[in-house]
């Protein structure tokens, strides 16, 4: 697992210019918090809404297109019982279609998905962590501040692989609804 981790990794940073050239602003960075809401097969051994939070690079290649990675961290809101928290990790492309001061897009992409899942599972007691691939679509628009400086909000849906935890096969699957920050460079 250690080098699919290590693989995901270097892809990132084979694939993302690191600089962009002049006062084309490339380059942007976001801060996406938000609530996530399951929709596999925890949704009956959870509350219904979680958090789900994001940082990530992205780098335009063209006016209606570009490229970015995420890491974050999605937690059940539960603690002490039914708990079940993790790190995604994700790699997108998106299509961009800018209109004024907005800027609507639409994507998709893979990812995995480091889980931990403490509590009882059918009435099993577990603790275990589960690395799972995944991938996601998400739609969702931008309202542009300033030329390096945007606020908006974004839809995703994420489905996943089945995590085993102590021989008990679950997904992750789940829609979240995330506020975006971001700043272009």
């Amino acid at each position: 697992m250690k080098r699919l981790i290590l693989l995901l990794i270097l892809t990132l940073l084979i694939l993302l210019p690191i600089s962009a050239a002049g006062q084309d602003h490339h380059s942007y960075f976001l801060v996406k918090p938000g609530v996530y809401y399951f929709a596999g097969d925890l949704e009956a051994e959870h509350p219904r809404v979680g958090f789900l939070g994001e940082i990530g690079y992205g780098y335009r290649f063209h006016r209606n297109f570009a490229i970015q990675s995420e890491i974050g961290y999605l937690h059940s809101g539960v603690s002490g019982g039914n708990d079940i928290h993790g790190v995604p990790i994700s790699l997108s492309a998106k299509g961009v279609y800018p209109i004024k001061d907005f800027e609507f897009f639409i994507g998709a992409g893979l990812g995995i998905y480091l889980a931990q899942y403490k509590g009882e599972l059918n009435h099993v007691p577990v603790d275990d962590r589960d690395n799972v691939w995944g991938g996601h679509l998400f739609t969702g628009a931008d309202y542009n501040i300033a030329s390096n400086i945007f606020i908006g909000i974004e839809g995703k849906y994420i489905f996943t692989e089945k995590a085993e935890y102590n021989g008990q096969k679950v997904n992750l699957d789940g829609i979240a609804i995330l506020i975006r920050l971001g700043f272009r460079f």
